[in-house]
């Protein structure tokens, strides 16, 4: 039985090619172009911004992200989310505490990640107050709290 264990997050040079996907966080199994959980820092906050890049086959793109729940923001330059004993679950199946808590934005309000469903993929971004937000061709998405799932621990 293996124990639960947070991800972590990791610089990679997103064109190398020894960047090893199967240690990476995917947004989804099902994605047509796979995706991966990216992180972002910035002079705005002091934790990484949540958020997701597209691998195809070759190298990675650029990062797509939400900064806090307002601007969108693209950029080649992030870190990778890596390890961890964790998955993408429908948040109301799972208790908070066991949920990845990637830091807190101005107000103290914890900010997680989420994955929301565009109707061809799921996309990652950060979940702050019951809401996942997530950059998707340059727009904001704001989904019911019912339509998305969270980054969390798996069952032991």
């Amino acid at each position: 039985m293996s124990r639960p264990f947070w991800p972590y997050w990791i610089l990679y040079n997103k064109a190398a090619v020894d960047v090893p996907l199967d240690k990476l966080v995917p947004c989804s199994p099902n994605n047509p172009i796979p995706s991966y959980v990216v992180g972002v820092f910035n002079q705005l906050t002091t934790h990484p911004q949540p958020g997701y890049a597209y691998y195809n086959g070759r190298s990675f793109s650029c990062g797509y992200f939400i900064v806090e729940t307002q601007k969108v923001l693209v950029s080649d330059h992030y870190y990778f989310l890596a390890g961890g004993n964790v998955s993408f679950r429908p948040n109301k199946q799972v208790p908070e505490d066991q949920w990845f808590k990637v830091g807190t934005t101005k107000d103290n309000k914890p900010v997680y990640i989420g994955t929301v469903y565009t109707g061809t993929e799921e996309i990652c971004g950060p979940v702050i107050d019951g809401v996942c937000n997530a950059a998707f061709k340059g727009l904001l998405r704001y989904p019911e709290s019912e339509n998305y799932k969270v980054l969390a621990l798996n069952a032991e």
